[in-house]
């Protein structure tokens, strides 16, 4: 959804469905993570479903990161220098994405591939990310 402030108008932008057999479940295509990189444009996660950015001047999904049932992505944190951590719930693992030059830098498995990353948390102090996990 875009709001302008200045009119009170409101407009629906529609994200791409994930390339699954169950693609019409609302829990794998509703939006479970966002947040903004330094450029202005957003970036969401779809839960179990896609990672991408939505370019706000042209309002349009620009960049699609597709995966595989189970393995996709969740709640995610943009860090220094837009460096985006995504934790990947069923896979057990953190993937390390650059928002400024579209691709992935590596995937960080944790100690336990069962742990199911829920959610991260950014430590600028320390530079680095800290998992909460369901398992």
């Amino acid at each position: 959804m875009g709001f302008n402030p200045d009119t009170g108008a409101v407009e629906r932008y529609l994200l791409p469905v994930p390339e699954r057999e169950d693609a019409n479940n609302p829990d794998h295509i509703a939006v479970y993570g966002g947040g903004m990189t330094s450029d202005g444009n957003a970036w969401f996660a779809q839960y179990n479903g896609n990672f991408g950015r939505f370019n706000t001047t042209t309002k349009e999904v620009d960049h699609l990161v597709k995966f595989p049932e189970n393995q996709g992505p969740h709640r995610f944190q943009i860090g220094d220098d837009d460096m985006i951590y995504v934790g990947l719930l069923g896979s057990g693992e953190i993937m390390v994405y650059d928002g400024a030059n579209l691709k992935e830098v590596k995937r960080i498995a944790l100690p336990d591939r069962n742990a199911a990353p829920y959610s991260l948390a950014w430590d600028p102090l320390r530079q680095v990310i800290w998992a909460g996990i369901t398992n």
